[in-house]
């Protein structure tokens, strides 16, 4: 009577084959492409407020200053500028008859998401006038929290 041969090797080869693959498969998820075992070490930074929201608030905030309005252009400065300079100059720019626009869309510094800056320019009972502003996202919204003019 001929020897029975098992299978045995057959199944060995077959789930040697499957560990294989699983293996290799597991290899390459996890390590070789990041974000299954390993992450991937690139910050994601959060979207920041739409910086052009911002243009409409400096434009308002001039045209507040150019129609004589100090207390409501003080109100539309950021908290922190209500006292001191900035506030100072939106005084001394209504007493002059200042008439002030952006000179060009405000600048967008590439570092920082929460602030514009525009240049002035325009006119005043002295003559030409030229400044700088600044809006910031702060407590939520937009506000003016530079604003400085000669």
């Amino acid at each position: 009577m001929p020897r029975r041969r098992g299978n045995t090797a057959v199944i060995v080869a077959v789930v040697g084959a499957g560990l294989v693959f699983l293996l290799g498969t597991l290899a390459v998820l996890g390590f070789v492409a990041p974000g299954f075992f390993l992450s991937d070490d690139r910050r994601v930074r959060a979207a920041g407020p739409d910086r052009a929201a911002a243009t409409p608030v400096l434009t308002t905030f001039l045209d507040t200053i150019g129609g004589g309005h100090v207390q409501a252009a003080t109100a539309q400065l950021c908290s922190s500028a209500q006292q001191g300079t900035p506030a100072d100059a939106v005084g001394e720019a209504v007493q002059s008859g200042a008439r002030l626009r952006l000179d060009g869309p405000p600048d967008e510094p590439t570092t920082e998401d929460r602030y514009v800056i525009g240049y002035l320019t325009g006119t005043s009972t002295r003559g030409t006038a030229n400044g700088r502003i600044q809006a910031t996202f702060t407590e939520g919204r937009w506000c003016v929290s530079h604003f400085s003019w000669y």
